[in-house]
């Protein structure tokens, strides 16, 4: 029984520590690794006792330290009664078979005196064993000044433990009388080794080791004191440990990214479709929605990663409109990126004409536009409109003071959340492209490390295509990202930053399919031919990660891939300023969030937010922490999966 009061060692190295592992439920413990040797503190707590016995009889010194320290060992007075009466009855029997007409019955045993006074003889044999060994410790203790236990419980436990070596005499007693006296022999040697092992597995140095053993002192220069230098660490100056602290402490700050799963098995399937995924009714279309990708993305992310504030923030309107303009913008950065790649090819053997430049001009305008919309949503949570006021760093607080360290860290989040959400919506691909340029848009070139370390060789031609005619040259004291840099200077259709806020007129054919991207309710997106990824697809076609499944299924078992219309932006007209109203327009959007949405956003948080609170109680097992009944069920799920996928074998042999 493992209790909190107790003062535990390490069974490698005889290191004290404070527990041996961290009980999480009744029948979950995670063991601790000791400080010193990195080694798993205790790994007998989990085992069974026969495994300890097997150990002891072994000789493993593990074993002992582990039942003399580890453990609550309270029979040793019933063994060391029972190994009193078994050496001597083992003594009285060897003397009784040399004498005449011996009788080894119950009665003679009881009757004969010499039985207990053997007894006696070994009791007072071992407590001056006992007493010798205490003595012996103490002496050298004194000479070599150390701290080894000599506590008579402690040495009594071990005496004791160390003598079960005694039971083997029994075989002896049958045997015949050539043989007992090398069995005895060999009895002694055994229970020798086993004293020797029990006492070196004590612990050493009880008191608090001393942190002047291996090193030496020198002068420090830079603090004028002495300073020491410990041997089996590499000299460091006090001056240096506060540079590396601070280095240290602003690499953790910038480099705070989110880690996420690349693989997911057929298990983890089952229970992200059983516990997380989201629930249609009958009546309700079975579409692919933000809200499905954005449940994949923060189950595969590490749950250490995850914070209160993200949850929160992902499952707000505005977020939803960001990452859905994102999606829709990145989808067509996309596809000029690939028209890039291919122009370069064909410039090595082709001349310029005069028509590639009003090509670049149509490119540069569609990508502005589109970059424009996720300007406006970028810069609603940015001053903290609509949903978004409780998540600024200085509106949260009623003192009005910059939290700017949650700040940063809730950024940090938002970028690496937001590259995923896009790269599993856009069908898992040109996910370094994807981040790169999620880095190019948030951040300014000096704060954009991301940059510096992944280079697409971009030339100025092909920067002025991407990045637009609002990405000019700054100080570097005062400088923007790109997306605030598009939203003060870029000079857009003033419709453009109302959608999805007003109904203007008068309209056109871009505008239209622009406000069916951004804002149309993802049912819709198939019946009016407009393509934003994953968004508006049936669920039907895709496992529970969103992967599609012509790429897991078999040929013949294999659906035909679907043919999604290419994103193309329809082209702008201009409208004379007589054309334009003088009021600003009163009509409400053209598209809302449906109640199913609206419901789904709700109901998702509320189970997310429990998975969390799951996951901050006990923050070294997995966001999956499952009860026994939701395992059991699970299990339930998996024999019916293997069921269907036998099936499904048995249906592809007589097709054969």
């Amino acid at each position: 029984m493992i209790t909190e009061s107790r003062n535990y060692i390490c069974i490698n190295c005889g290191t004290p520590t404070v527990e041996l592992c961290k009980k999480y439920s009744e029948t979950v413990l995670k063991l601790v690794n000791c400080s010193k040797c990195k080694l798993v503190a205790d790994k007998y707590i989990e085992y069974d006792i026969v495994i300890v016995i097997i150990d002891l009889i072994l000789l493993q010194k593990e074993a002992y330290r582990h039942i003399l320290y580890n453990s609550e060992f309270t029979s040793h007075w019933k063994l060391a009664a029972m190994l009193q009466m078994m050496e001597a009855y083992s003594d009285w029997v060897r003397t009784a078979k040399h004498k005449r007409n011996y009788k080894l019955t119950y009665e003679y045993a009881t009757t004969d005196v010499e039985l207990y006074m053997l007894s006696f003889r070994v009791i007072f044999r071992s407590i001056c064993y006992l007493l010798i060994i205490l003595a012996l410790t103490a002496v050298y203790n004194l000479v070599k000044k150390q701290k080894i236990s000599k506590s008579f419980p402690i040495v009594w436990k071990a005496i004791v433990l160390s003598n079960f070596g005694s039971f083997l005499l029994l075989p002896s007693l049958i045997w015949d009388s050539t043989l007992q006296d090398l069995h005895i022999i060999f009895v002694a040697l055994y229970t020798t080794l086993s004293q020797l092992l029990a006492y070196t597995g004590k612990k050493m140095n009880i008191g608090h080791p001393s942190n002047f053993k291996n090193g030496f002192w020198m002068w420090d220069e830079v603090n004028n004191g002495l300073l020491f230098v410990n041997k089996d660490i590499s000299p460091r100056l006090p001056s240096t440990l506060n540079v590396n602290a601070i280095r240290a402490a602003a690499t953790k700050v910038t480099r705070n990214e989110m880690k996420f799963r690349e693989t997911v098995d057929h298990l983890d399937k089952a229970r992200f479709r059983r516990y997380h995924q989201r629930r249609c009714k009958p009546n309700e279309p079975d579409v692919i929605t933000i809200q499905d990708v954005k449940d994949v993305a923060i189950y595969i992310a590490n749950p250490r990663n995850l914070s209160r504030d993200l949850l929160k923030l992902l499952h707000t309107v505005t977020m939803d409109k960001f990452l859905r303009a994102l999606i829709v913008y990145f989808q067509f950065f996309i596809l000029i990126w690939e028209k890039l790649l291919l122009r370069r090819e064909e410039k090595k053997r082709k001349l310029y004409q005069p028509i590639v430049t009003q090509i670049e001009d149509s490119l540069r305008n569609d990508l502005a536009d589109l970059r424009c919309v996720v300007s406006r949503e970028y810069g609603t949570i940015l001053i903290g409109a609509e949903k978004t006021k409780k998540f600024h760093h200085m509106l949260s607080n009623k003192n009005n003071i910059s939290l700017s360290d949650k700040d940063r860290k809730l950024f940090e989040e938002i970028v690496s959340m937001s590259v995923r959400i896009v790269w599993i919506a856009l069908h898992r691909k040109n996910l370094n492209l994807i981040e790169t340029e999620m880095n190019q848009l948030l951040r300014t070139k000096i704060f954009n490390g991301r940059a510096c370390g992944e280079d697409l060789h971009k030339s100025q031609e092909e920067e002025n295509i991407l990045y637009g005619t609002a990405n000019i040259m700054e100080k570097k004291l005062l400088q923007h990202s790109l997306m605030t840099k598009e939203l003060m200077l870029g000079q857009h259709d003033y419709r453009l930053l109302m959608i999805g806020v007003k109904q203007y007129e008068p309209t056109d054919e871009r505008l239209e399919y622009l406000e069916v991207a951004f804002t149309a309710p993802e049912e819709l997106l198939v019946k009016e031919g407009v393509t934003v990824g994953l968004l508006g697809l049936p669920r039907s076609d895709y496992d529970a990660m969103l992967i599609s499944l012509t790429h897991n299924a078999k040929k013949r078992l294999a659906k035909k891939p679907r043919i999604l219309p290419e994103f193309k932006i329809p082209p702008s007209i201009h409208h004379s300023t007589a054309d334009m109203p003088k009021a600003f327009p009163k009509k409400p959007p053209l598209y809302k969030d449906t109640s199913q949405k609206i419901t789904a956003r709700k109901k998702q948080f509320d189970m997310w937010n429990k998975v969390w609170e799951r996951g901050s109680e006990v923050r070294e097992m997995s966001i999956l922490d499952l009860s026994r009944t939701q395992s059991q069920a699970l299990l339930s799920s998996r024999s019916s999966i293997s069921m269907a996928t036998r099936r499904s074998i048995q249906v592809e042999q007589c097709t054969m």
